[in-house]
């Protein structure tokens, strides 16, 4: 719902100046804006809200380090632990992963060596955003498993197979008989007869709750 052209009202409008300030947007004060409506405004907070929680590897690809990528980003993210602990790094401590050389190390050692990033990240962070301890695929108690999703679920799908992949398990883009569960909100449609019909186990977002506590 954050285009290019609502960032730029909001930045002309004074509320935006640097990222953190996205996570401190009320509702009330999106209300003035033209173009944007209550229900607009109201759902701009709520996925505001649901990307407050993010993983760690995500968090490193959204700052857009330089060189490094998405499986850059995981190398990272489950050597290092935290953001703390990537600071304290060395060239060559980069230079020790698989596919970083020498450059994409020195790149690295100096993004994080600016001030200003240093300081956009404690924002981030001071402003609400939560940073979850990355887990790769082969950890987890839903290792192996393949989820599919359908209807409306009490969080973002998004926060959902974030969930999942965190704790070893797969999300597929459509139900087959390779899925093991079907992750049923309300209003489940034609998805809940299919897996029926494929014998593919349903889950309740309780039963799922009850799985991954």
């Amino acid at each position: 719902g954050l285009g290019p052209r609502l960032l730029e009202k909001l930045i002309q409008a004074g509320l935006v100046q640097t990222a953190d300030d996205i996570f401190r947007l009320k509702a009330e004060s999106l209300a003035g804006l033209e173009g944007l409506g209550e229900k607009s405004a109201d759902n701009l907070i709520k996925s505001i809200q649901s990307a407050r929680q993010i993983s760690f590897d995500r968090f490193l690809i959204a700052l857009s380090l330089p060189r490094v990528g998405i499986e850059k980003a995981r190398q990272l993210a489950r050597v290092f632990k935290s953001f703390d602990a990537l600071l304290k790094a060395e060239p060559d401590d980069f230079e020790r992963l698989p596919d970083f050389g020498k450059e994409t190390a020195s790149a690295l050692k100096a993004w994080l060596s600016d001030e200003a990033n240093i300081s956009l990240v404690h924002k981030l962070i001071k402003a609400g955003v939560k940073i979850i301890p990355y887990r790769s695929e082969k950890e987890g108690r839903l290792k192996g498993l393949k989820f599919a999703l359908t209807g409306t679920l009490s969080r973002p799908r998004n926060e959902v197979k974030d969930l999942i992949e965190s704790l070893g398990g797969r999300v597929a883009p459509s139900l087959s008989k390779q899925v093991d569960f079907l992750l049923a909100g309300e209003r489940p449609g034609s998805k809940l007869t299919q897996a029926q019909k494929l014998g593919v186990k349903v889950l309740s977002e309780e039963d799922f709750k009850k799985m991954v506590s």
